[in-house]
């Protein structure tokens, strides 16, 4: 059976991220390649404590919620938003991401055409690269550190 993709899967290629957790999960690597935090800085106890206080009211926290993220979370977001005096916004105006993945994702489905050009630092975050390069943008990358 023949499937019809879109044109743009065409460009797609092994995700380098995916390509570096290969390697690194296997334990006897570190890696600064995948920007993996040293998993002793994780705040597990405060993760924990949160986790706990989620589900101190039963089982809504697996409940789907809104696309654009927990309310509650974005109206203390526009709180600390106007201690900085940056006001004149409403929770309709925020907009939750599950990283910058997610973000970097959005972006560019909304403002990148095929053809467009990105110009990025090199090296980068490469994830940001394979987004780029699903949304047939053409990247060129510029090395601000050489000197002349």
């Amino acid at each position: 059976m023949k499937y019809a993709f879109a044109k743009r899967v065409r460009h797609l290629q092994s995700s380098a991220v995916r390509d570096i957790l290969k390697v690194v999960n296997k334990g006897n690597i570190i890696s600064f390649a995948g920007g993996l935090p040293d998993d002793g800085l994780f705040p597990a106890k405060a993760i924990e404590d949160a986790f706990s206080r989620a589900f101190s009211k039963g089982n809504k926290a697996l409940q789907y919620g809104e696309t654009e993220g927990y309310r509650p979370l974005r109206e203390v977001i526009l709180e600390r938003m106007e201690k900085k005096d940056i006001t004149g916004f409403t929770a309709d105006h925020v907009l939750m991401t599950t990283g910058s993945q997610q973000a970097i994702d959005l972006f560019s489905r909304v403002l990148i055409s095929p053809g467009d050009v990105i110009l990025t630092e090199e090296p980068t975050y490469l994830a940001a690269l394979q987004v780029f390069q699903s949304y047939e943008a053409t990247i060129f990358q510029l090395n601000v550190m050489k000197t002349a």
